[in-house]
């Protein structure tokens, strides 16, 4: 029986994980839950060719995105900002 509840708890983190990233849409869950599933089948198996994770190139591209973001925030609020006496 707790066999049971472990296999419906983790299809349900997987359906609300899928819903949340991809979409609240019939065809947007059904594309994230393909993505997701190809992500998790690769990583039991061991990852990616070179050893990393699936997800982690997508995350090292956000991190960048947002460092980038945030540079050029600061760069244009320091050009706009009045200066303090």
């Amino acid at each position: 029986m707790k066999l049971l509840w472990l296999v419906a708890f983790l299809a349900a983190t997987f359906v609300w994980m899928v819903l949340f990233q991809h979409g609240f849409s019939m065809e947007a869950f059904r594309r994230g839950a393909g993505q997701e599933w190809r992500e998790l089948e690769q990583w039991i198996r061991g990852g990616s060719d070179d050893g990393d994770s699936p997800a982690l190139p997508a995350k090292k591209a956000d991190a960048k995105a947002k460092a980038e973001a945030g540079a050029e925030a600061d760069s244009v609020a320091g050009s706009v900002a009045p200066k303090k006496p």
